[in-house]
């Protein structure tokens, strides 16, 4: 199975496609939420770009028919994260936690210097309760350490 850098709930920016109006087709320079990604076909659905319009058929006399508007395909090659900090587009990068886990990063260069903000909402908690939780182990294994050491000191 095949990954993407892109995944649901990001926003992204449209990079390639028409110019112009969404209503028009145009869908170049857009940015919108991320509501379906299918590594497969290494395609995303982005909220609100690229409408497509279904006939429905009533299925019996108390169902409507009608014209439907769905969001399309947009492969994800054309597309890019917006970094939540910069406010731009961005390359995805990958970097660790002390705890060894692994998230998406900002590579977008601000004066110089990479942004490195994280690209995952949840792991921006997750990345700060796990740095807890990895003092929180090390400051328990060094009191049953100094504890052992004070009941072998008691005993002897």
């Amino acid at each position: 199975m095949k990954s993407l850098k892109v995944k649901k709930g990001d926003t992204v920016y449209v990079t390639t496609g028409k110019e112009g109006k969404v209503a028009d087709g145009g869908i170049k320079g857009q940015t919108g939420k991320v509501i379906g990604v299918f590594p497969d076909d290494n395609v995303v659905i982005v909220e609100g770009l690229r409408p497509q319009i279904r006939h429905k058929k009533p299925k019996n006399a108390k169902a409507q028919g009608g014209r439907v508007s769905k969001e399309g395909p947009i492969n994800a090659s054309n597309v890019m994260v917006v970094c939540p900090k910069c406010g731009k587009p961005t390359r995805v990068g990958y970097s660790f936690t002390e705890a060894g886990e692994k998230y998406r990063c900002c590579k977008r260069k601000i004066n110089g210097a990479v942004c490195g903000e994280s690209l995952d909402k949840a792991n921006k908690t997750d990345r700060r309760a796990a740095d807890k939780k990895v003092e929180k182990k090390a400051d328990k294994k060094v009191d049953k350490k100094a504890e052992k050491k004070e009941k072998k000191a008691k005993t002897e």
